[in-house]
């Protein structure tokens, strides 16, 4: 409690006229992304909550992310504007293990969510027959969930390698850093090199439809044409 009461009560390190000619911009910035975020991610919980009309498998997903975002926004975005506009860690000891892995967990919640989307969207556009038979929304809530659990495994190392009371050993930090790596690898490079790749898919099928299609269109006008012609 008196580490909380010194913390609050501490006096903020003024800013010298350099720092403030930027600061001021980045802390608008920083406050306006923060209100715009909450605001938008909690209205698209509560209407997806509210409406069961909406209770599909894509507005599932964005549940999901929007959640993710709010983690990110809470425990990683109002931290850090805090920091910003007061020069200094609000209650750092109390909320630095729970920043830590929260933030982590809504990136990797957010990352996995879109990726499932992604290949929500690929199934639906290149294979809908096979979409239509195993689409279900228990079968979305089952994914989601799993791609949580997996998300907290991936961020809860962030609360060992966080130096939230004392200090951490070198062996510690530097098994961290790779840790760091392999996830950055395996959850963003990879992920993202999957979601590219389906995009890619999804475009080359949509394009040939179109040229399918128009060709059907150009053989129904010379059909219709030759009937023309002979009557």
């Amino acid at each position: 409690m008196d580490l909380l009461n010194e913390t609050i009560n501490s006096t903020v390190t003024p800013l010298n006229p350099e720092e403030n000619s930027w600061q001021i911009p980045v802390n608008i910035a920083l406050c306006l992304t923060v209100i715009i975020g909450l605001l938008g991610n909690i209205s698209v919980c509560l209407v997806i909550l509210k409406n069961k009309t909406l209770h599909t498998s894509t507005n599932y997903y964005l549940f999901s992310l929007a959640i993710a975002d709010l983690l990110i926004i809470i425990f990683s975005l109002i931290p850090w504007t805090m920091k910003t506009l007061l020069r200094r860690d609000v209650l750092k000891v109390y909320i630095c293990v729970g920043k830590k892995v929260a933030s982590k967990m809504g990136y990797f919640a957010a990352l996995l969510t879109i990726l499932a989307f992604t290949i929500e969207r690929y199934l639906a556009v290149c294979h809908p027959f096979l979409v239509y038979n195993v689409s279900k929304l228990s079968r979305t809530v089952k994914i989601i969930i799993i791609f949580w659990v997996i998300a907290f495994g991936l961020a809860l190392p962030k609360a060992f390698y966080t130096p939230c009371f004392g200090h951490i050993d070198e062996p510690v930090i530097d098994a961290y850093k790779i840790h760091l790596e392999l996830l950055t690898f395996i959850t963003y490079i990879v992920s993202m090199a999957i979601i590219i790749v389906l995009y890619l898919l999804i475009g080359l099928r949509l394009r040939n439809s179109a040229k399918m299609s128009s060709t059907n269109t150009i053989d129904q006008n010379k059909v219709i044409k030759i009937l023309e012609l002979k009557n």
